[in-house]
C-alpha cells in the first residue's frame, strides 16, 4: 500500500485495465495491485458481469482511483491530526452533560449505555474477522469515523439481539444514534472536530426514510386490547409479568388516550397530571422539563384517578416496575395483552397506539366542529413543517365525527369480542351490541 501522495501518483500510472475471455467476450478488469486493490471486475450499475465497453471501462476505472485516493486522503489526514480519542471523548462528553444540567438522571443513565455500544463496535467489533472472531480493543479516533462506519454500526446494531433476545426495533436504533450524533456535535461545538463533519445526521435520516410507516389500529381494536389489559389478571401465564409491571391497564390506556411516546409515558410522574384542570404535562425525554400539556381524555380521568390514589404519593413516576423503579421494557406484557385479544405475538408495538391516537382524534369535535389538525399535531408534540404534515395527511374528511375520544367495551363487535372471552365481552356476544366511531 502507498504511504504519501507522489507514491500514489506513481501507482496510478501503474493501474490499466485487463481484459479477460468469458464466454467469448472480453470483459474488463481494473488493475490495482499497485494500489492494494487487487484486480476488481468493472460492473456498470445495474448488471452483475464486467463492461465489455472500452469507454466504460475507463470511467469506471477513474471511479475506482477517485475513491482509493479519497481512502488514502483519510489515512494521511488521521496520521497528521488524528483527532480526540472516541472512548475518552465519551466520557468528557457525558460529563459536560451531567454538569450542564440540561438533562434529566435518566436520559444520561441511558445515553452512558448507547455510547458504550458505539465505543464497544468502533474500537472492538468492527474490526472481527473470520481468523480473529473476538479482536482486542484499540484506539480510534472520532475523525477516523465516517458515513460507511455509522452506517456498518447501525447494521450491526440491528443484527443484535436486544434485553430480550428480540430484534432491535428501528426506535431503539435511532435512540442510540441520536446519542452517538450528540457525541459528533459536542466535538465540533469544542473546535475537536471541523465543522459539517457529523456522519450520524446522514444516518439517521436514512433510518427514518428506510423505516416502514406504523400501521394503526380501529377503534374496536383497541377497546379489545384496553379490556384486555384491564382482565389480564385472570391469565395464569401473565403471573410473572404481573410482578414486574403491576399496572398493564392503566399503563396501555394511557398510550391509547395521549399519542405520547413511550419515553415520554415511562417519565412520566405524579406531579405531571392534573386532575382538576383535566390535562397531562408530558415531559421531555431528555431533560425531563414540561414539554407540552394536553387534554386529560373523560375516560383516561376515570382510569387513573384510583390508580393514583392507591399510589398514596404526590410524587415520583407514575408507572414503575413492583419494586419502584422506571419501566425500561414492557414488551413481554404487552405481547401477552396482544395475543390474548387475538393479533400474533410482536404484532402490538407502542408506536401504534400514537398513530391510533391521531388517526381518531383528528375524528372528533372540538367545541362544535372538527378538531384543527394543528392542534392534534400540538397535542402529539410534532412542531416541524414535515411531521405536521404527517398529522394533514391522515384527515378523512368523509368520516363520522364523535365528541369525546373513548375506547369502550360495547365497541367491540361480534367479531372481534370473539377473540377474548371475559364476562363483559360475553354479555356484547349474546346481545349483538357494536359501537365505536
Amino acid at each position: 500500500m502507498t504511504s504519501n501522495p507522489s507514491e500514489f501518483a506513481r501507482a496510478k500510472e501503474t493501474a490499466r485495465i485487463r481484459w479477460r475471455n468469458q464466454g467469448g467476450k472480453q470483459r474488463a478488469y481494473a488493475d490495482l495491485r499497485s494500489l492494494g486493490g487487487g484486480q476488481p471486475a468493472l460492473i456498470p450499475p445495474g448488471e452483475k458481469r464486467a463492461t465489455t465497453d472500452p469507454e466504460i471501462a475507463e470511467q469506471l476505472l477513474h471511479r475506482l482511483l477517485a475513491k482509493y485516493k479519497k481512502r488514502k486522503e483519510k489515512k494521511v489526514r488521521a496520521a497528521m491530526d488524528p483527532g480526540p480519542d472516541l472512548a475518552e471523548f465519551a466520557i468528557h462528553h457525558l460529563q459536560e452533560q451531567a454538569a450542564s444540567d440540561d438533562y434529566d438522571a435518566e436520559w444520561l443513565t441511558d445515553s452512558e449505555a448507547y455510547l458504550a455500544l458505539a465505543v464497544d463496535y468502533f474500537t472492538r467489533w468492527q474490526h472481527a474477522s473470520v481468523r480473529h472472531p473476538e479482536p482486542l480493543p484499540r484506539r480510534r479516533s472520532l475523525a477516523s469515523i465516517d458515513l460507511p462506519d455509522v452506517r456498518a454500526f447501525s447494521e450491526w446494531l440491528n443484527a443484535m439481539p436486544d434485553q430480550r433476545g428480540c430484534q432491535r426495533p428501528v426506535a431503539s436504533r435511532r435512540r442510540i444514534l441520536i446519542a452517538l450524533k450528540e457525541l459528533f456535535d459536542g466535538a465540533i461545538l469544542e473546535g475537536s472536530l471541523p465543522a459539517g463533519s457529523n456522519p450520524v445526521a446522514v444516518a439517521i435520516q436514512e433510518l427514518r426514510a428506510s423505516s416502514r410507516e406504523t400501521g394503526w389500529l380501529s377503534v374496536g381494536e383497541l377497546a379489545l386490547l384496553l379490556e384486555s389489559a384491564r382482565t389480564i389478571g385472570c391469565e395464569p401465564r401473565a403471573a410473572r409479568a404481573l410482578q414486574s409491571l403491576p399496572c398493564p391497564y392503566e399503563l396501555v390506556a394511557t398510550f391509547m388516550l395521549t399519542g405520547a411516546c413511550e419515553s415520554e409515558i415511562t417519565r412520566l410522574q405524579v406531579r405531571h397530571l392534573d386532575f382538576e384542570s383535566r390535562t397531562i404535562r408530558i415531559p421531555d425525554f431528555k431533560t425531563g422539563r414540561v414539554a407540552r400539556s394536553i387534554p386529560m381524555h373523560s375516560q383516561l380521568r376515570e382510569i387513573l384517578w384510583p390508580y393514583v390514589q392507591r399510589l398514596r404519593t404526590t410524587s415520583g413516576y407514575v408507572f414503575t416496575t413492583i419494586s419502584g423503579e422506571p419501566i425500561y421494557s414492557w414488551l413481554e406484557m404487552l405481547d401477552l395483552i396482544a395475543t390474548r385479544a387475538g393479533f400474533q405475538e410482536g404484532q402490538i408495538r407502542p408506536s401504534v397506539f400514537r398513530t391510533s391516537y391521531i388517526i381518531h382524534r383528528l375524528a372528533c369535535m372540538d367545541q362544535g366542529i372538527p378538531i384543527d389538525p394543528k392542534k392534534v399535531a400540538r397535542e402529539v408534540g410534532y412542531t416541524t413543517p414535515g411531521l405536521k404534515k404527517k398529522v394533514f395527511e391522515r384527515v378523512q374528511y368523509g368520516r363520522a365525527r364523535t365528541d369525546e375520544l373513548v375506547f369502550l367495551p360495547d365497541a367491540i363487535g361480534p367479531d372481534l369480542a370473539g377473540r377474548l372471552h371475559t364476562p363483559s365481552l360475553d354479555i356484547v356476544n349474546r346481545n349483538g351490541k357494536t359501537g365505536g366511531i
